[in-house]
């Protein structure tokens, strides 16, 4: 399911059983760009390819939107998810609100 915010955000939810248990957004930053944040999923239904399947959703969306860079920004610990889905990083790991953080971006060719 999506839902859309002024024609520039989108939020992907995951549900079981009417449950929300997964979600994540894209939103487009400027023509061509597109950002991914709030990705997650409850804990007991992580690593059961949910955040894939949000992720994957979002990436064909962003497609399909004429998108060709996706960009995050990423704890290092979830770094290996996001390389795994195609993203790289642009800067070395860096701390944000105590946390060490990464920026990645995707390139659709």
């Amino acid at each position: 399911m999506t839902r859309c915010h002024p024609k520039a955000t989108f939020d992907a939810i995951a549900l079981i059983e009417e449950k929300i248990i997964g979600s994540a957004r894209l939103r487009l930053v400027k023509k061509g760009v597109g950002g991914i944040a709030y990705v997650a999923v409850l804990p007991e239904f992580s690593r059961q390819g949910i955040g894939t399947q949000l992720m994957k959703f979002l990436l064909n969306l962003a497609q399909e939107k004429g998108l060709h860079t996706v960009r995050l920004r990423s704890r290092v610990t979830a770094q290996n998810f996001y390389q795994k889905l195609g993203f790289s990083p642009t800067i070395e790991p860096f701390i944000h609100i105590g946390i060490p953080h990464v920026d990645m971006q995707l390139e659709f060719y």
